[in-house]
């Protein structure tokens, strides 16, 4: 791996010069770690928050407000609770998701040894580390999505006036493991807005890892 990593550096991949870091990345290294923070600041979860949570507050007053009469009920009539139940599970599903959107950042921690990604404050699919002895190579995957499948991302793109298109094109940083296919991504650019910073996450760790 580490003849696979210099080659990129030397500028026989995509990595002829070293990027400049994004305004975007935070970054904190010593000689023995380094740690890359991204804030999410997804302007889809503030609309989420701002609908959902008011939502979900007041779909509360009113499960609680019904049960101050449950001693009026009779028979199926606890049924019509089954309703709210469900729509305030929904909404706080929703306003979950809005919250980590808007405050969640992401962590890749790099030592000799270990790539570990975080999400946090909230808890978020995706966290996993990799020991170091297992990673085969860093290289960056390229696919093409069709839009439907990218909700957030079509939503987003219309509030940044942006144009839409049949299918968008995602850039992943990726981690490819030895005697696996699986590839755990680090960090995503989607039709090109994040370009920078995956450069610039891809250059950082390959230049830990072989250092």
């Amino acid at each position: 791996m580490n003849e696979e990593l210099n080659d990129k550096q030397a500028g026989k991949g995509d990595l002829k010069a070293i990027p400049t870091k994004p305004s975007t990345l935070e970054v904190e290294e010593s000689s023995q770690e380094l740690f890359i923070f991204k804030k999410w600041q997804n302007p889809f979860g503030s609309y989420l928050i701002r609908f959902t949570i008011p939502f979900a507050l007041l779909l509360m007053f009113m499960f609680f407000n019904a049960l101050t009469h449950i001693g009026d009920m009779q028979g199926l009539d606890f049924l019509w609770l089954l309703p709210f139940l469900m729509a305030f599970g929904v909404a706080s599903v929703l306003s979950y998701i809005g919250l980590a959107m808007r405050y969640n950042s992401t962590t890749i921690h790099v030592t000799d040894d270990l790539v570990k990604l975080s999400h946090h404050p909230l808890p978020w699919p995706g966290s996993t580390k990799v020991a170091r002895k297992e990673i085969e190579a860093i290289e960056i995957k390229e696919e093409f999505r069709e839009q439907s499948t990218k909700l957030s991302t079509r939503i987003i793109a219309q509030l940044k006036g942006d144009k839409m298109y049949d299918k968008y094109k995602v850039k992943s940083l990726c981690i490819k493991q030895k005697n696996k296919t699986t590839l755990l991504s680090l960090i995503s650019s989607i039709d090109n807005k994040q370009d920078e910073e995956l450069l610039f996450v891809e250059h950082k760790v390959k230049d830990k890892l072989t250092h």
